[in-house]
């Protein structure tokens, strides 16, 4: 176990965790906050332990609490499962998971013959822990098991003691899988992923209960170098400019998100930007279809007038532009190649990022050195891209495979997210008009 100089004195349940972890070869370090202003430890002392994982190493933050409570279980024999707020206990033949139930659907359960509703005496004898879960958790039980299979399966909420001594707060859903033939943490992911899947799916359609497994934090949402974007301006100004509602509600909602919706995230400011391309493709012609109402002799009754009118709007222009084409439009018209260069200017993390061609596969890369493109068009088409792979599920020759929420693509985004926020924005500022509360 590591140490700093200042040798801090572990509460007994912490030393305790802490013994058992060097002993089990488990990295552990103490940790404690150190102000940066004064160079004094404050604080509670904590541990930090990183548990075997299938794939990696997974870093679990241990305070006090938290000790007591693991250590009345075989921790050295757990292995963590994926990314998954899950881990398999190798000696039990056992898996425990953490999951998201949708709150407003639980409190159908009080109708469902299929859900066991328990005491907290009841939940502490099943548990064999000296726990205190919240009093205002109302505990529930679902087990499900078949003679045709070795498995038996049990969700709950409060969340199981060793969940909470590792991961998540007391009141959430968990899952427990029982009876595994094989101690393999390979075979247990699989089997989580497979059980659950199909659990949750017969529980959407038989009782309407939504539930996913609950991921852990993941540190490659943070290893990169970040840009710090731009500063705030200032003092709000009193509104000036007078926006469209349905396309700012939209970029709000995508504001909203924080990075556990990547591909969301994204979509909703693409289609702040894609709610303006009617308007930008069609301008030319809304100009001469204005000009030509507006003129007091035109006769609306006169169908020589009105095909004049027609020809003029369709001389020299493609009857259709395709999405694409249509989001060049709209980047050329409201952006131009000297303020992405400045924007990129302020992001050298996020050029770098989007220069990669294989950061992300089958998006087109930003070359601020090309001659032969311009940079809204680079841009334009590097969006395009990355709205094709969120919006196709399926694989052909012609698309590559889709981009899923929780690939290790989607948790590339975030220098692309921050991009395409910062066009959503300019498009919005271009398209704005005088407000008509300013005289």
């Amino acid at each position: 176990m590591s140490e700093d100089s200042h040798k801090p004195q572990l509460e007994a349940s912490l030393q305790r965790v802490a013994d058992r972890a060097v002993t089990a070869e488990f990295e552990t370090w103490i940790t404690q906050f150190k102000d940066p202003r004064t160079g004094e430890y404050v604080g509670p002392l904590g541990l930090r332990i990183n548990f075997p994982c299938t794939g990696a190493l997974r870093q679990v933050r241990v305070d006090a609490p938290k000790a007591k409570v693991l250590e009345c279980f075989t921790f050295e024999d757990w292995v963590f499962l994926g990314d998954y707020d899950a881990f398999f206990d190798r000696k039990g033949r056992e898996i425990a998971a953490n999951i998201t139930l949708r709150t407003s659907l639980a409190s159908r359960l009080k109708d469902r013959s299929a859900v066991e509703f328990l005491t907290h005496d009841q939940v502490r004898e099943a548990d064999n822990v000296n726990f205190e879960y919240p009093a205002y958790v109302e505990p529930k039980r679902i087990r499900m098991s078949d003679s045709a299979s070795p498995l038996s399966i049990e969700l709950r909420t409060p969340s199981y003691p060793s969940l909470v001594g590792v991961s998540g707060a007391a009141y959430d859903w968990s899952l427990k899988i029982s009876g595994l033939h094989s101690d393999s943490s390979e075979l247990a992911l699989k089997t989580l992923i497979e059980v659950s899947t199909s659990l949750f799916i017969e529980l959407e359609m038989s009782i309407g209960l939504s539930c996913q497994l609950q991921r852990s934090f993941d540190a490659d949402w943070v290893k990169e170098d970040w840009d710090v974007g731009e500063e705030p301006s200032g003092s709000p100004r009193f509104p000036m400019l007078r926006y469209p509602h349905e396309p700012v509600a939209q970029y709000l909602y995508a504001g909203s998100m924080g990075f556990s919706s990547p591909l969301l995230e994204y979509l909703a400011y693409y289609q702040v930007v894609e709610y303006f391309m009617p308007a930008y493709n069609f301008s030319g012609m809304v100009r001469r279809l204005r000009n030509a109402l507006k003129d007091p002799r035109f006769d609306l009754a006169d169908d020589a007038a009105l095909g004049k009118v027609v020809e003029s709007l369709t001389r020299g222009s493609k009857s259709y532009l395709s999405e694409r084409e249509q989001l060049r439009v709209v980047m050329r018209e409201c952006v131009d190649d000297d303020i992405i260069r400045d924007y990129f200017s302020r992001h050298p993390n996020g050029l770098k990022a989007l220069g990669n061609k294989d950061r992300i596969a089958g998006v087109r890369a930003i070359n601020l050195s090309n001659t032969h493109m311009k940079l809204t068009d680079q841009v334009a088409d590097r969006i395009y891209d990355l709205r094709c792979r969120i919006v196709h599920a399926k694989e052909s020759a012609e698309l590559n495979a889709p981009l899923w929420p929780f690939g290790g693509e989607s948790k590339r985004l975030r220098y692309d997210t921050q991009l395409v926020k910062f066009l959503a924005r300019k498009v919005l500022i271009a398209s704005s008009r005088p407000a008509s509360w300013i005289s």
